[in-house]
């Protein structure tokens, strides 16, 4: 047996836990699980049994990579409905945040991605 056999959690340090539900109920969508693994801590359920986990840390925000990513059918139009709730996006190749046209999801691998960060700068992404 494997870790491939198991489902897997997506664990995110985050400095205020006020302003991470607001970003991650408000702007992403996500409802609360109600199950506390920890204190200053909120779960959120997502697809398939999965969950993300965001906890109150002193180390918050310091990952540079992608912390967490979803799969999804139609990234355009989840793009534009994560936008119109206030997220911004990143242009990979650049660096910067996507605007107005540039809003085009980042190619990567034969996929296309789009990433956003949260307000501690934790990297997310969604994915086609």
């Amino acid at each position: 047996m494997d870790l491939s056999e198991h489902r897997v959690t997506a664990t995110i340090a985050v400095s205020d836990l006020a302003r991470a539900r607001e970003f991650y109920e408000g702007r992403l969508g996500l409802k609360p699980a109600n199950l506390r693994a920890v204190e200053d801590s909120e779960r959120y359920a997502c697809g398939h049994g999965t969950f993300i986990l965001i906890f109150v840390s002193s180390n918050a925000g310091g990952s540079k990579n992608l912390v967490a990513g979803w799969h999804v059918r139609d990234l355009a139009l989840m793009v534009e409905e994560l936008a119109s709730r206030g997220v911004t996006f990143l242009d990979q190749a650049e660096g910067s945040t996507v605007e107005g046209e540039r809003r085009v999801p980042h190619v990567e691998s034969g996929s296309r991605a789009a990433y956003f960060t949260d307000p501690d700068g934790n990297i997310l992404g969604i994915k086609s």
